[in-house]
């Protein structure tokens, strides 16, 4: 386990921005493709679902609070990356194993996430469909490139 002292924090922090903006996208394509194309629908409403974690009902008044979401989106994307990117570098067994740690990241990931969605009232339990597309697009398209990105950018 690396000290406090030999943490490369320059590294981590571009490793884990790198990695969470492609998380990021990749889960809104993921999003896209499986629950939002289907249904004609518009990843406009998905930002505004995700703003109106931080400021209530009024973010559903117009689409213009989609971007506030977009923005929580990519910076919470961005933290997780980071504290993934920390725990790759200062615990290497993580790093040396992205497969399994990229999944089980994207599982924490979503039961946090869910956690706050519960505090913030908004939390919807998922039928099974739901749940299945939610553990795929947390562990399979975050997770895993969260994972590969910080492991490619600490060789």
């Amino acid at each position: 386990m690396a000290s406090v002292a030999n943490v490369r924090w320059g590294r981590i922090l571009t490793a884990g921005a790198l990695a969470g903006i492609a998380g990021g996208i990749l889960f809104d394509l993921f999003i896209y493709a499986t629950s939002v194309a289907p249904q004609h629908g518009s990843m406009l409403a998905v930002w505004q679902f995700i703003a109106s974690t931080a400021i209530g009902k009024t973010a559903f008044a117009s689409t213009g609070f989609a971007w506030l979401g977009l923005f929580i989106h990519l910076v919470v994307s961005i933290a997780w990356a980071i504290g993934y990117a920390y725990l790759a570098q200062t615990r290497s067994a993580i790093d040396a194993h992205p497969a399994v740690s990229g999944i089980a990241f994207g599982l924490v990931v979503y039961v946090v996430m869910q956690i706050v969605l519960l505090g913030d009232n908004n939390f919807h339990l998922p039928g099974v469909r739901d749940f299945a597309l939610a553990l795929i697009r947390h562990c399979i398209f975050f997770g895993l490139p969260v994972a590969y990105i910080v492991r490619g950018r600490s060789a």
